[in-house]
């Protein structure tokens, strides 16, 4: 699986969003079980799947900047990925004005990142990053039928 993978499951400013969601995590085997569990249902949403913030971000500079396509409706990402983490992401959104939840992945949350979960406006939630995909997908599912309403 390349650092940028798209996959289509079957079936606030002023930009645009899709229902695009993004993944951020550089752990090859979890992109991949992500990869596979959400092609599997039927989300209706595109999925795109990073192995590092730093072309996630780039991308999405280019997608604000140019107005073109829309942006994601949601990010997950790994606290601690090994070049561009969770919380980098943030702060380079609310730098550039871009207002789009982001859901953490970590297998241990530092208390210091808690803390800042808990005062982040942009934090959408926290997921476990265990092998299991079940709380992604319910968070997703969530995150879908909250949109809906």
């Amino acid at each position: 699986m390349d650092h940028n993978q798209t996959t289509t499951s079957k079936t606030s400013n002023s930009y645009k969003r899709n229902k695009d969601i993004w993944f951020i995590h550089d752990d090859l085997a979890y992109r991949f079980l992500i990869h596979f569990e959400l092609k599997e249902k039927p989300f209706g949403c595109r999925v795109r799947i990073f192995d590092d913030g730093d072309v996630a971000v780039m991308e999405l500079i280019e997608t604000f900047r140019s107005k073109k396509e829309k942006l994601p409706m949601v990010i997950f990402a790994k606290i601690c990925c090994t070049r561009f983490g969770a919380w980098r992401l943030v702060d380079t959104l609310k730098e550039l004005g871009i207002h789009i939840p982001v859901v953490l992945i970590s297998a241990e949350p530092s208390r210091t990142d808690m803390n800042r979960i808990e005062r982040e406006p942009l934090i959408m939630g926290l997921v476990p990053k265990d092998n299991d995909p079940e709380a992604v997908l319910s968070k997703i599912e969530d995150i879908l039928s909250e949109d809906v309403d």
